[in-house]
């Protein structure tokens, strides 16, 4: 069961108002390129987010056997608060040893140079792959293969996310290895955080501040 909470609709807001200050500069020469990945991003959350309804009204209630949703919402209380903080600390520290081991290596390709769009990717990007992350889940659920391995099929679903991922950036890291190791690891990190707690606002804020980070380290 998916859990969305008050940060995951500031995120969604956030991410319209970035698409949409990024959209303004399509054709423009300087510009032009983050316009058009921000066109990309809005298919692919809008994809996510038609998938992630598709799951919620498709998946059959074991009682009643009428449809039933698999989101649900829940306000941010004490206990939710300590989930979020608990996961995003975990999610801080990941990030720092991943800057640490690979920023020198990484430093110039890695960083995205533009505020507006690292929120919008940051956003966009979660919106999509969480989904299919779900979905990936749900399909391993139903493998007689893989019955009763809950643990198996979650790492399965983590790793397949992962590569998709990471391989859905080569676009932008071209061949630079390291780049791409550290994006995979970062998936990980997200992916790790979602299936355990089933919450999309941790992935998203773990990759906000991955962004932030590396906005930072230009200045």
């Amino acid at each position: 069961m998916d859990i969305l909470d008050p940060i995951c609709f500031i995120a969604i807001f956030l991410f319209a108002i970035s698409v949409s200050l990024n959209i303004i500069y399509i054709g423009d020469p300087v510009y032009g390129d983050l316009a058009n990945r921000s066109v990309a991003l809005i298919a692919l959350a809008v994809l996510g987010v038609a998938a992630e309804t598709f799951l919620a009204i498709a998946e059959p209630s074991p009682y009643s056997g009428l449809v039933h949703t698999s989101i649900v919402f829940i306000p941010l209380d004490q206990k939710s608060t300590k989930i979020i903080l608990t996961w995003l600390v975990i999610g801080f520290v990941g990030i720092l040893i991943l800057n640490i081991s690979l920023g020198s290596l990484v430093s110039g390709s890695i960083l995205l140079p533009y505020i507006v769009f690292g929120t919008a990717s940051a956003v966009g990007e979660e919106l999509f792959f969480l989904p299919m992350q779900s979905i990936t889940w749900e399909i391993l659920r139903f493998s007689k293969t893989l019955k009763r391995k809950k643990v198996v099929k979650e790492a399965i679903s983590i790793i397949v996310i992962s590569i998709i991922f990471t391989y859905f950036h080569i676009v932008v890291y071209a061949g630079n290895i390291q780049a791409l190791a550290y994006v995979l690891v970062l998936r990980i990190i997200a992916s790790v955080q979602f299936q355990i707690t089933r919450r999309f606002s941790i992935p998203i804020l773990t990759h906000l501040i991955n962004n932030a980070i590396s906005l930072l380290r230009m200045l």
